[in-house]
Formats: C-alpha cells, sequence, structure tokens
C-alpha cells in the first residue's frame, strides 16, 4: 500500500501541503490468471466504461505484484462493488492520497508531486523545490500484505498486513499571512518579486513573484 506523505506546515502551523483521500479500483495481476475476466466482469457490473483494450496493452508488460489502477471509485460503486467482492479475487478497492495544496501563492515555493521518469519507482515523488528537496524527508514508508498463495498463485489467505508509514512533517519560516500581504502589494500586470527575511537569522518569511504558476 501506498506510502502516506508528511504534511508541511507555514511558521504558525497553517497546513499549507497535505493529503486527501480517494478510492480506486486496482488490479492484481499475480492473484489470478484470470484476471482480465474480472475487468470485464467489473465493468458490465459497475458500468465503468473501461477502456479495456488499452488497459490490455498496458498490463502486458505491467508488474504483477504492484496494483494497476483500473478506475476512481465513487461511494454508489464502492457499495455495489462491496456487495459483489465475492466474485473478485483480483480487483481490489484501496484508499490512496492525492497531494493537495491549499494555498496557491506557495506553489512556487513548494512545487509540486509527479510520476518519476525511473520505472524503478512505483509511487509520485517530489518533482520541484521543497517537494523535490525534502522528498527523502516526507515521503514515508509504504506497507505491505503477506499473503499465502497455492501454486495457481490464487490467495489462500491473508497472513498479515504491515500498514503504511507516514513521513515527516515539515515546519516551515515561511508565514502565510505575510506571504499572502506580499503577494497582494505585487501589481498582476506586471512582473516583480518580493522577498522577506528576518534580520536576525536571515530565515525566509516570505517569497513571492509575478507571474505565478
Amino acid at each position: 500500500t501506498p506510502p502516506i506523505r508528511g504534511d508541511i506546515f507555514d511558521s504558525e502551523k497553517n497546513l499549507v501541503a497535505a493529503n486527501a483521500s480517494l478510492y480506486e479500483f486496482v488490479l492484481y495481476k499475480n492473484l489470478n490468471k484470470n484476471y482480465l475476466d474480472e475487468v470485464y466482469k467489473l465493468n458490465k457490473l459497475i458500468n465503468l466504461d473501461l477502456k479495456i483494450l488499452s488497459i490490455i496493452e498496458k498490463l502486458k508488460t505491467f508488474n504483477a505484484y504492484s496494483p494497476f489502477v483500473l478506475s476512481r471509485a465513487n461511494w454508489q460503486q464502492i457499495v455495489e462493488f462491496e456487495k459483489n467482492k465475492f466474485l473478485f479475487t483480483s480487483i481490489k478497492i484501496i484508499e490512496s492520497k492525492k497531494r493537495y495544496y491549499p494555498h496557491k501563492n506557495l506553489s512556487q515555493i513548494i512545487g509540486y508531486m509527479g510520476k518519476s521518469s525511473d520505472n524503478k519507482q512505483l509511487y509520485p515523488i517530489g518533482i520541484f523545490h521543497l517537494e523535490k528537496t525534502y522528498d527523502e524527508y516526507l515521503k514515508g514508508k509504504p506497507g505491505k500484505i503477506f499473503n499465502e498463495v497455492n501454486s495457481r498463485g490464487k490467495v489462500i489467505r491473508e497472513i498479515s498486513i504491515e500498514e503504511p508509514k507516514k513521513g515527516n512533517s515539515l515546519n516551515l519560516t515561511i508565514n502565510l499571512k505575510l506571504q499572502n500581504f506580499a503577494q497582494s502589494a505585487l501589481p498582476l500586470s506586471n512582473k516583480g518579486s518580493i522577498v522577506v527575511l528576518n534580520r536576525f537569522d536571515g530565515s525566509v518569511l516570505s517569497m513571492n513573484s509575478n507571474p505565478t504558476y
């Protein structure tokens, strides 16, 4: 299961980067050799309108032991699946975490998450700025599910679950109120930047520029 990334706070403990929950239908190829039958079954049962041919092509080279995301799952679809989950061995619903940034004018400081160009990375990583610089510190540790399987690769029973560990929280010297005030002082029509430093220790209290992204 995916690691839970640490939160980021400003100097007054205001949350500036966090994780929002979402639910997804995922497929584990190793749990049933007839996993494609289950994909067709799920698509018909819940009317997901899956792009089956595209999924088949991607699954050919996808790691059998990693979760392949089929679709997002809303509450009604989750309920319908739970009523019929005895029909599925390779398809599960998992909770994922999507990175959430409540303050747009901090994007040039915090950065964002994205997919790695390295195929060995199973989960999103920090791409720019603080998310990238402190990626190892923030990223946490993924969980594990240990199953007993028979000679055909079918799960007989679940042995144990190792829950994912949340990454460390990052506390910034940036002050959100000062950041917002400085941004409001920058004319939207002009290019420019404002940086405010603590005169005693040199720490950055706000850092703004136009244009933003």
